[in-house]
């Protein structure tokens, strides 16, 4: 049994050697044509008789490009193209003639209209009166817009001014909160 399998090993590997001996006229068992996975050097040019077609197949199908669409314009500043990105303002609220302090906020909404929020605390009623006014908290100007009254410390107006026209004003501008009275700025915040 061992004569039968050592005669048979030699017999393989005799007829492995001899298919793939060179300068044999039978066919390999590997084929030295290129396969799809083979490197293809296209920097330097290939004469057309050495290449050997092996199969036939379909055409590459070619997309067609699409054009580009164009946008359209938006309302309000910015002219064409998506609406631009507003940076809100912020300015603190500081104590004039009480204790009451904070934050106030100039942002943009959907239609590139201004909006005045603030959130103030120590505030010693209910409701007081808000204003943007003309000038610095330390030389209040004229009223400009009258806002939605604090309630609780809090409020938020939307003016019928654009954002830009507010936030980039050449004139100081500066929102006041005056006492219930109406007769004293308890607190002020200069935006511009």
């Amino acid at each position: 049994m061992k004569t039968f399998v050592i005669a048979l090993v030699l017999i393989v590997a005799g007829f492995g050697v001899w298919a793939l001996w060179p300068g044999s006229n039978m066919v390999a068992l590997v084929s030295p044509t290129p396969t799809p996975t083979d490197y293809i050097d296209y920097s330097t040019p290939t004469p057309i008789s050495s290449i050997a077609v092996t199969a036939t197949s379909a055409p590459t199908p070619t997309k067609t490009p699409t054009p580009t669409p164009t946008p359209t314009p938006t309302p309000g500043q910015g002219g064409e193209g998506p609406r631009p990105i507003r940076t809100p303002v912020f300015a603190n609220m500081v104590a004039v003639n009480s204790e009451q302090h904070g934050v106030v906020a100039v942002t943009a909404n959907e239609n590139d209209l201004a909006v005045i929020s603030f959130n103030v605390v120590n505030n010693p009623t209910l409701s007081q009166h808000a204003y943007l006014v003309n000038g610095s908290c330390s030389n209040m100007g004229s009223v400009i817009y009258s806002l939605t009254p604090v309630i609780n410390g809090g409020s938020s107006t939307t003016l019928s001014a654009n954002f830009l026209d507010i936030a980039q004003s050449n004139t100081s501008l500066a929102v006041v909160i005056y006492s219930p009275d109406n007769m004293v700025p308890y607190s002020c915040g200069q935006i511009r």
